[in-house]
């Protein structure tokens, strides 16, 4: 965005978007400084949540400025800098005209707002994908091409799994823990998605897959304004919500709240074969299991402007989430004759909750007469969860009959997390056209868990197998300082750092006489350069190296399944995965379209994965290791059409070669595997109120370093309909129509050989409504800067 370039207030122009009609202000308007002689763009970039726009860098000359957004009549206005002229030109108040029909003026996918391309960062805004209108976070990030979305839910960038950050801060849990949370999420409450593959030094350098940052609705203008949505959907979702902002003067407020539940059926089966027995026996798994989950969250956020020159933002966000479910797995032991040896079945039940809150307060301070900036941020995260089993095993007879029950197995695991944040960023001016930022960020978290665990047998009733209890007190403190360099050079933007970290965890086990502690100092460096050549044509080079800690659930050595034939235990001699990615990115725009070419290399050391193994008993342990190195070769390739003759659409290629070499231990030779996926997009739009919309999804079969994962195929279908002005939508959206969705795995190594497959029917219609009330329909992020806001928020990653 505009307010995120190194400002030069010297020579910058400044100004308002307003709705002609109601005179709201309009955000994301996409803003274009052109020079009057050869219509070359010098400049370009969206408004901010407020309507305000900020051209920074200009070099003296006359210049038309364009202005364009989904739904308007394109306008424009033109200004002049003249040779020696300091300061800041005011363009005023811009007013455009409404028009639902002028949607080849703007640069879009279907029919959406801009994908932005920027210096660090690609934005998405999300209202027009198929999966906004009564989806979920999980399914926005599967219709955005440069991500994607494994079988367990687990978001990946470019093969890695990147750090996920909401309004610019970290989210508030990590792991399944996060997964749940995105699964949950309503898609209604997101403006936008910020894919930084390569972030700049002033962000934390957590995440090898780089940063996904989710920018929430929480738009301003005068008096209050807002929004309602409710859906529904055939497999027992339900989801409802609201925002509203208040502003008067110069005190801002903002808020909102949903509330989501959603049900969940699988069928699973794996054939296990046990190559270490003698002779070889077979383990056959049968299972179903049935999951509801309820979630909710409030967040809200005060603004408050000390003079033109300071402002305070307090924030907070409160989510928590309960969930229930009932399994049955059937196991049967066999022989290498096929000759059954033991057959029974285990019956779960399961409860669990889990809370998390965070809060935030902040200054922001620019210094009068000058390009200085003083940001200064404290933030406090605190969370719980809770699980609790009760578990019943039954001895089966031949033909399936339930003989007795004969065991059973009491499950409860507390969690609690806690993490105090400081920041402090200072930025100064670099002559005329650059900027200096430096700053300091501190983090300092504990997590304590603890585990209970007794098994009974009721034959003879009432004998204790097994009672004890486990957990675990992970802390980690890290401090962080970094310097970031930006500078233009005519038509080059140029933006180098590196930031340095020290680390130090500490894992202390019960009864273990000594502490797991691990000290580390780590600088990672960054580039970035950006050059227009004019004309729609940007080229943009970057690189920068960042690691991927272990959490504390990957370094407790504590059995944490249920299941007696397959442990799951963590790793307590993980080291950090570091990793090196280059990226280059080349974007044409056109009448017809937009046309992205994205190749990229990434080279990591001592990668940790999950890492299975089966024993002489059949036992089957899965635990974390450092694999070894691997390195990525890839690329994407994706091509946009804008309306024409009421359609619109996109298509994207993504595929990557990865070489492994795995640690010694391992006793693996050297894999070389590719991975390719395609995905597309159409709108239609049948009249100026109705869309029709569908996507597609497809991820051909491809190796893993223990087996093979088969391909999947998603499909979604919507209908769109606006009424009153745009101020209300209705949707109708069928996700999986064909019922085409399946997916199974192939695992081997010398200890055993496994088949699994998973049956999640995906098939279902959700339909919603939604209700904007106050100024004039959509609004977006944005502080006064147009920055986003947040530690570690957007903003101060360098030139935009």
């Amino acid at each position: 965005m505009l307010g995120q370039q190194p400002e030069d207030r010297s020579r910058e122009l400044i100004g308002t978007v307003v709705d002609e009609e109601s005179l709201a202000p309009l955000v994301t308007v996409e803003v274009s400084v052109e020079e009057v002689e050869d219509s070359v763009v010098v400049q370009s970039g969206l408004s901010d949540g407020n309507g305000r726009f900020r051209v920074p860098e200009l070099a003296p000359g006359s210049y038309r400025v364009v202005f364009r957004r989904l739904g308007y009549v394109p306008t424009s206005t033109e200004a002049r800098i003249f040779e020696g002229e300091a300061g800041v030109v005011n363009l005023g108040s811009i007013s455009m005209q409404p028009s639902a029909v002028e949607l080849a003026e703007v640069t879009v996918v279907t029919e959406r707002a801009p994908v932005v391309i920027e210096a660090d960062r690609d934005i998405y805004l999300v209202e027009a994908l198929p999966a906004a209108a009564g989806g979920s976070a999980t399914e926005v990030f599967e219709s955005i091409p440069d991500l994607e979305v494994d079988l367990n839910g687990r978001v990946l960038l470019r093969g890695e799994p990147p750090t996920i950050y909401i309004n610019g801060r970290e989210a508030p849990m990590q792991g399944e823990a996060l997964d749940l949370f995105l699964q949950q999420f309503p898609a209604e409450n997101i403006e936008n998605v910020e894919v930084m593959a390569n972030p700049s030094a002033r962000y934390e350098a957590e995440g090898t897959g780089g940063i996904v940052n989710i920018e929430l609705k929480r738009g301003v203008s005068l008096g209050i304004t807002g929004n309602g949505f409710v859906n529904g959907g055939t497999r027992g979702e339900f989801g409802a919500g609201g925002r509203a902002t208040y502003q008067s003067g110069p005190f801002s407020v903002m808020g909102g709240t949903s509330l989501r539940f959603s049900q969940n059926e699988v069928d699973t089966f794996d054939l296990r074969q046990n190559l270490l027995a003698d002779p070889i026996t077979w383990l056959e798994q049968d299972g179903t299991s049935d999951r509801s989950n309820w979630s909710g969250n409030v967040d809200f956020r005060a603004e408050y402007s000390l003079g033109e020159n300071t402002e305070l933002t307090g924030e907070t966000r409160i989510y928590r989430n309960a969930s229930d479910s009932e399994r049955l797995t059937v196991y049967t032991e066999r022989d290498g004759e096929e000759v059954v040896l033991e057959r029974y079945d285990r019956f779960s039940i399961d409860e669990g909750a889990g809370n998390s809150a965070d809060f935030a307060l902040e200054m922001e301070h620019e210094f009068a007469d000058s390009d200085r900036e003083l940001d200064v941020e404290v933030e406090y995260e605190r969370g719980n969860d809770g699980d609790e089993s009760r578990i019943t095993r039954r001895d089966l007879e031949e033909l399936g009959v339930v003989d007795f029950a004969t065991e059973l197995t009491w499950d409860e695991e507390r969690e609690t997390e806690a993490e105090f944040g400081f920041d402090l960023d200072y930025t100064h001016p670099w002559g005329e056209i650059g900027q200096v930022e430096l700053g300091y960020q501190g983090e300092f978290g504990k997590t304590d868990e603890s585990q209970l665990r007794e098994v009974e047998t009721q034959d003879p009733a009432d004998n204790i197998l097994e009672s004890g209890s486990a957990g675990f007190l992970h802390q980690q403190a890290v401090n962080s300082v970094y310097l970031t360099l930006m500078r233009r050079f005519g038509e080059i933007q140029a933006q180098v750092g590196a930031r340095g970290e020290h680390a130090g965890t500490r894992l202390e086990l019960p009864g273990e006489p000594e502490a797991y502690t691990n000290n580390r100092l780590s600088v990672f460096p960054n580039a970035n350069l950006t050059y227009s050549f004019g004309e729609g044509m940007r080229v943009r080079l970057s690189y920068s190296m960042r690691i991927r800690r272990p959490s504390s659930n990957v370094l407790n050595p504590t059995n944490t399944s249920d299941d007696p034939t397959h442990r799951r235990v963590g790793n307590p001699d993980i080291d950090p995965q570091y990793s090196h990615s280059v990226s280059f990115d080349a974007t044409w725009s056109g009448e017809l379209g937009t046309l992205r070419l994205s190749p990229f290399y990434r080279y990591s050391v001592d990668q940790w994965e999950r890492f299975q193994t089966v024993d002489t008993d059949g036992i089957a342990t899965t635990t974390w290791e450092n694999l070894g190195t691997t390195g990525s070769l890839g690329a994407s390739l994706n091509a946009s059409v804008r309306d024409y003759r009421s359609f619109g659409g996109s298509i994207s290629l993504n595929g990557q070669r990865q070489s492994y070499r795995w640690d010694p231990i391992l006793d693996q030779p050297p894999l070389t595997t590719t991975r390719w996926s395609v995905r597309a997009n159409l709108d239609s739009r049948v009249t100026e109120s109705l869309n029709l919309q569908g996507s597609l999804t497809y991820n051909p079969a491809r190796d893993l370093p223990q087996g093979r994962r088969s391909a999947t195929l998603m499909t979604r279908l919507g209908i769109r309909q606006r009424l009153l002005n745009n101020r209300v939508s209705m949707n109708l959206n069928v996700t999986d129509p064909f019922d085409v969705y399946r997916s199974s795995t192939n695992l081997r190594d010398a200890s055993y050989v496994q088949v699994g497959r998973q049956r999640e029917s995906a098939r279902r219609l959700n339909m919603s409504l939604s209700y904007n009330f106050g100024g004039a329909g959509r609004r977006g992020g944005g502080d006064r800067d147009g920055r986003g806001g947040g530690r570690n928020g957007p903003g101060g990653g360098g030139p935009r």
